[in-house]
């Protein structure tokens, strides 16, 4: 398997586990893909330039805004979604990465965030 398909094959896996509503994205990576943790997080910061936390707290957050907007929903219904004990958590947590509250985020907004793909 090239670098390529295995960091494609992360990416998926970390959606899949997104989606799923894992409560620990990063164990549960490390399980399935039989990466020791660290390593794990090392690899991906050199490869996505991003650290593997950030990135799984912005599919979580996009998920539930991206909920939000599909089902009409309150914000204080997506919360706990994206991993977070409170709206005041989620709404810092959007102003941080997206620098917009959630009433604020727009489906183009959401657009500019898809899953990361190999590229070198």
């Amino acid at each position: 398997m090239t670098l390529q398909e295995k960091f494609d094959s992360i990416i998926d896996c970390i959606e899949r586990l997104v989606y799923a509503g894992e409560s620990d994205i990063p164990q549960a990576l490390a399980r399935e893909s039989g990466f020791n943790l660290r390593l794990l997080g090392d690899a991906f910061q050199f490869i996505a330039d991003m650290t593997l936390i950030k990135y799984i707290r912005q599919r979580r957050l996009v998920r539930a805004l991206s909920n939000r907007m599909e089902f009409d929903l309150p914000v204080e219904e997506v919360v706990s979604d994206a991993g977070f004990s409170d709206a005041a958590a989620f709404s810092k947590a959007c102003k941080n990465e997206f620098d917009l509250t959630p009433i604020q985020i727009t489906e183009d907004v959401l657009k500019k965030y898809v899953p990361l793909s190999f590229a070198m």
